[in-house]
């Protein structure tokens, strides 16, 4: 197969607010997301090259194939080995082998040249590589010469000849003569290099000690490494032929570490890279010289890589850290797998090249993170695994790879590692030289471990995904969706969901790489057994549903059966992860409990599944819960979760459901995750949900209240979920939906123009027995802000008014969208609310990318007096009857009072470097404005385009408002060069971390990681003890107010769980930590004694903890 140039687009999401890139048009102006994240990170696909034994030791008879199975040969294992490599990972990698024995004509040991197999066809791949392969092991003829066949390897890596048939006493190597100077004969190949930021990786494969290490043709560039024990057959005359001595040898038996050496101080940016141009009139190879790489850009430009070898080994026989194979590893730093022999299966032998192939692949990015405690307890020494006692919050994050396809869930504690004890017996952290806290991190488990295939239940909506009536009810949205498809939605699509470890489909479906797809902008949340998802404090709840809500809690405490982490990923799955702090009830943390592939997504499966499609965003929305009556004597826990840029659609499902006897006792109805309902409106128009016409991309996040009402003598409880119509609609509008059942209850219109609504932020009141929605607060793609009143009245639209309360200044199309949810303050004396957010959007190359993007944005605080005009208020029924045009705005940016975002003495800062740079806070001159104020984003230039696009927070601990800030400085300024995208160039991110005194409108210093800008880098959100996203909203109940309403049942909820497991318990004498993560998948932490926060708040105590990555 002819080397192929081709170019891989290679796009990740911005960790963790990412929200997909978008094709624009200018004439409809409408927002349509593509398929691909917006952030761009350099990683180019790597080279992983095979040199695999095939020595006759390999036909010995003396592995099992699985524990307990049968004996196969070597050969068999080697065999099936390879092959599943091969199928899974080749459009993952570019693949070669070599073979330690046997040649062919035209490489020589080089069986298989590094190249891009993925585009070849099926019958291809399997005839020509496969099968091939196959036939080679299964002969394995000849001895053991490893090393000549690693030192071929090596040369073919730097672009120099190869030998023609391997080492000298492998095949009877012929001399060749010319102009009376005898030569080895040697083959020419192209290079394998195609960017100057790839990786290189090399895996050596042997059953036992090398023998007949005698190498022909010597690099020139190595001969002094070996010294005088290079042999010539010439006496005066070398025959060198591209930077190879085609007529020396050298035996290499003692030389294993020097080829180690030549591997990893190898930059093959330097190498020779000889192209084959094509062939002249006499049929001879014209060759030339690659001197750009596929993007075409030089080898050593700034953006370029250092680029050398790294070595592992598996062994099949001996001792896999034997000399043999770390003399190749140790000094490009590989790794050694592998086991002796009766101490591993043709499955372990598969697992050491699995692991070495998922580690190279990985180079990943973070996304999303979120503690499993309510207190983000640290403690003293390393948390032993199964003694919860050990271990403080456990932090569960997310990584990903969006063009390869996988994504992995990680449970990690960090700890300090070393302190001394006071007189008093307390520990005190010490710190190493630079000042921080001697930490560590453990990962007690991630998802590529844990999770199997067939693990758990894969359920869609109406049943399991193999019943007949699934794969029936799925098969009639296909064939509409795929009218022209040769086949059916049958099986082996079930196959393809259920079992990742399977690496060949029939219908063109791809090998997956790991259990769980890329997770790009997907929440990451806990449905923790003891936690009341609803806030039934008295101002918000009756006092009958708050008895009844208290006693579910109890319920749910004692007999939910496991933790429940969910996310979603791009192979269409919600993942439902075992998130117990230890084994309880036999579930067993990280394992997968349910998988979830929305029916809906039957209209998606070829564009996800089929090997010929690109990667796409399919599930990365919001996820939110809600506990709630949901009948006359039915309770339950609901989630929802949307597909954000993946498509116009949503699912409801129930994670834990309970019925009452006479309001009494509870008897769980299911505890297993249920399916509910899906929202789509996009697909085969009879698949549509009706009523929902005007759901756009559903970027909303979901607002819950539990209202009741009276029915045939007893109070029937509806959960109700509001929620924004999301970007790509004509109209700005409000969904309220049964959360139980999907039915739609009201749509309130905010803006027939607006181009949809994002995520609201409600005030809920109690109301006779239970709740109903006071006050909406939400923004939309126009970057208007309103204000929803309810006047004390239930939904009906004649009792609803719509306030465009404020606009934000008109920067171009999209460029004042408000795509967060705002946070509210209210003044209990007052009752006046404000309300915090910013502007912008991480969402369009060409909108939030470029030019266009470059725009001023701020952050605002915005003062609600219940101001109102005929020209900015209507009835919601005249909204929705077109009856009203658009709103104008009560106030905007002019009538607020402004301040503005500074660097530290005006430091001129470098965006490509890497940095962290402190910030000054301009605070608004007239901070006592009645309408509020705002802080420009102005550090970097009035046209820096940097924006807000994540939630702000609330310190209730300092009084202070928290947001981040991204931007990027686009390097060669994001342009294509000649239409091709170079995964070489890596976005220079930069943003910041604000803190802001809701008081004064300045700076709030109380915690160390604020108010600062980071360059070449951009902050991930702030997490830690009384940090609020909704401090005024319905979406839990704290402990403290579970006390304050019965502190019996709040001491009965923690022994129901058990203290070391519960997300309340936490250790007042203690140490917390407030953290930050970061773009590059870093985290941060300020630590304090939480024995003193109450007295005075200390200097912080910097603690770093980064998180580990293979590149």
């Amino acid at each position: 197969m002819k080397q192929q140039t081709l170019l891989i687009k290679m796009l990740l999401a911005l960790a963790p607010v990412a929200i997909g890139s978008l094709a624009f048009s200018e004439e409809k102006k409408e927002f349509v997301p593509s398929t691909e994240p917006v952030f761009n990170t350099a990683q180019a696909k790597p080279n992983i090259h095979m040199v695999l034994d095939d020595s006759g030791s390999m036909k010995s008879r003396d592995i099992l194939d699985r524990p307990g199975g049968r004996y196969i040969l070597r050969t068999k294992a080697l065999d099936d080995a390879v092959q599943s490599l091969l199928y899974k990972y080749r459009d993952k990698a570019y693949l070669g082998i070599t073979l330690i024995y046997q040649y062919r004509n035209e490489s020589g040991l080089i069986q298989l040249p590094l190249d891009d197999y993925s585009k070849m066809s099926e019958y291809d791949f399997k005839w020509d590589v496969i099968d091939r392969i196959s036939r080679l092991l299964e002969r394995s003829p000849g001895n053991t010469p490893i090393r000549p066949a690693v030192y071929d390897t090596l040369k073919m890596f730097r672009g120099m000849p190869v030998s023609a048939r391997g080492g000298m006493n492998a095949n009877g190597t012929i001399q060749y003569e010319s102009y009376r100077a005898r030569y080895y004969e040697g083959r020419q190949l192209e290079t394998p290099l195609r960017y100057r930021c790839q990786q290189n990786h090399m895996i050596v494969m042997t059953d036992g000690q090398p023998y007949g290490d005698t190498s022909v043709g010597i690099a020139e560039v190595d001969r002094h490494l070996f010294g005088r024990f290079v042999n010539s057959l010439n006496t005066n005359t070398d025959v060198i032929s591209n930077g190879v001595i085609l007529s020396s040898s050298v035996e290499l038996g003692r030389f294993g570490s020097t080829l180690g050496y030549i591997a990893a101080n190898t930059d093959l940016r330097d190498a020779f890279k000889p192209k084959l141009l094509g062939l002249d009139q006499w049929r001879r190879e014209v060759w030339g010289i690659k001197d750009k790489d596929d993007a075409g850009k030089d080898w050593h430009d700034e953006f370029s890589t250092k680029m050398p070898i790294t070595v592992h080994s598996v062994s099949l026989y001996i001792k896999p850290t034997a000399d043999v194979y770390t003399e190749l590893t140790s000094a490009s730093k590989g790794m050694n797998l592998g086991f002796e022999k009766n101490k591993g299966t043709a499955q372990d032998l598969l697992l050491a090249f699995d692991t070495i192939f998922s580690a190279i692949i990985k180079s990943t990015s973070s996304t999303k993170a979120m503690n499993d405690k309510a207190n983000a307890d640290i403690l003293f020494g390393a948390p032993k695994r199964g003694d919860l006692s050990s271990m403080g919050a456990i932090r569960y994050d997310t990584t990903y790879n969006f063009r390869q396809r996988f994504g992995t869930i990680r449970a990690m504690v960090p700890y300090i590692s070393d302190w001394t004890e006071d007189a008093s017996g307390k520990k005190i952290p010490q710190v190493d030289a630079a000042g921080k806290p001697k930490q560590a991190t453990l990962e007690l488990w991630n998802t590529d471990q844990t999770v199997k295939s067939n693990q758990g239940r894969y359920v869609t909506l109406g049943g399991l995904l193999s019943d007949d009536r699934s794969i029936r009810a799925m098969n009639e949205i296909y064939k509409k969706a795929y009218p022209d498809s040769g086949n059916n939605y049958d099986r082996t699509y079930v196959t393809w969901l259920t079992d990742h470890e399977v690496t060949t489909h029939a219908h063109n479906l791809r090998g997956r790489l790991t259990p769980i797809g890329s997770v790009t902008n997907s929440d990451i949340k806990l449905a923790n057994k003891d936690e009341l998802y609803i806030d039934i404090t008295p101002k918000k709840m009756g006092n009958e549903l708050r008895e009844n809500l208290v006693q579910w809690l109890l319920f749910k405490a004692k007999n939910q059966p496991v933790n429940h982490l969910v996310v979603g990923d791009n192979n269409g799955f919600i993942n439902f992860i075992n998130a117990e702090r230890g084994l309880a009830r036999g579930y067993r943390a990280g394992e997968r409990n349910t998988a979830y592939f929305p029916k809906m997504l039957a209209s998606r499966i070829d564009d996800i599944a089929k090997v010929n499609r690109s990667a796409t965003l399919v599930m990365e929305g919001r996820t939110n819960f809600v506990d709630a009556k949901v009948g006359a004597n039915q309770y339950a826990t609901i989630g929802l979760t949307s597909m954000g840029s993946g498509g116009k659609g949503l699912v409801g499902y129930s994670i834990f459901e309970g019925t009452t006897n006479n309001g009494k006792l509870f008897t769980a109805t299911s505890t297993q995750i249920k399916p509910l309902f899906e929202i789509i409106n996009e697909g085969p128009t009879e698949f549509r949900t009706k009523g929902f016409e005007n759901l756009g991309y559903t970027y909303s996040g979901f607002e819950f209240f539990n209202k009741t009402s009276p029915l045939n003598g007893v109070r029937v409880g509806q959960a109700v979920a509001v929620f924004g119509n999301g970007f790509g609609a004509k109209k700005s509008s409000l969904y309220f939906i049964d959360a139980h059942t999907g039915e739609k209850i009201r749509e309130i219109v905010l803006n027939p123009q607006g181009g949809g609504a994002s995520t609201p932020s409600m005030l809920v009141r109690a109301e006779g027995a239970g709740q109903m929605v006071d006050r909406i607060y939400v923004g939309d793609y126009s970057g208007t802000l309103y204000r929803v009143d309810f006047n004390g009245k239930g939904l009906k639209d004649s009792d609803v008014t719509v306030t465009a309360l404020f606009k934000a200044p008109e920067k171009g199309f999209g460029q004042s969208a408000i795509s967060i949810k705002p946070l509210l303050l209210k003044n209990d004396i007052t009752g006046k609310v404000t309300v915090y957010f910013g502007t912008g959007m991480a969402a369009s190359k060409e909108l939030d990318r470029g030019e266009k993007s470059l725009v001023e944005h701020s952050i605002y605080a915005v003062v609600d007096s219940n101001q109102t005009s005929a020209a900015s208020t209507a009835k919601a029924s005249a909204m929705s009857s077109n009856a009203a045009s658009v709103l104008l705005p009560v106030l905007t940016q002019k009538d607020l009072s402004p301040g503005n975002v500074e660097y530290a003495n005006k430091a001129n800062v470098n965006y490509t470097d890497t940095g962290t740079h402190q910030l000054e806070i301009k605070a608004p001159a007239n901070v006592a404005n009645k309408d509020g104020w705002y802080l420009r984003l102005i550090a970097d230039g009035e046209k820096s385009g940097e924006r807000v696009i994540q939630e702000p927070k609330y310190d209730a601990r300092h009084k202070a408002i928290t947001f981040s800030t991204w931007g990027v400085h686009e390097r060669e300024g994001g342009k294509p060069i000649e239409g091709l995208d170079d995964p070489c160039l890596s976005d220079a991110a930069f943003g910041k971390s604000l803190a802001i005194d809701v008081k004064t409108g300045g700076a709030s210093n109380k915690i160390g990681l604020s108010n600062k800008g980071k360059t070449n880098n951009a902050p991930g959100g702030l997490t830690g003890d009384e940090l609020y996203a909704a401090p005024e909203g319905n979406s839990s109940t704290k402990i403290d107010d579970i006390k304050k309403i019965d502190s019996k049942v709040a001491e009965d909820l923690i022994v129901a769980v058990g203290e070391e497991n519960s997300t309340h318990a936490t250790d007042p004498e203690g140490y917390a930590a407030y953290c930050e993560g970061d773009l590059t998948g870093g985290l941060e932490c300020d630590l304090y004694d939480r024995s003193l926060l109450n007295q005075k708040v200390l200097d912080p105590k910097r603690i770093g903890i980064q998180k580990i990555f293979s590149f």
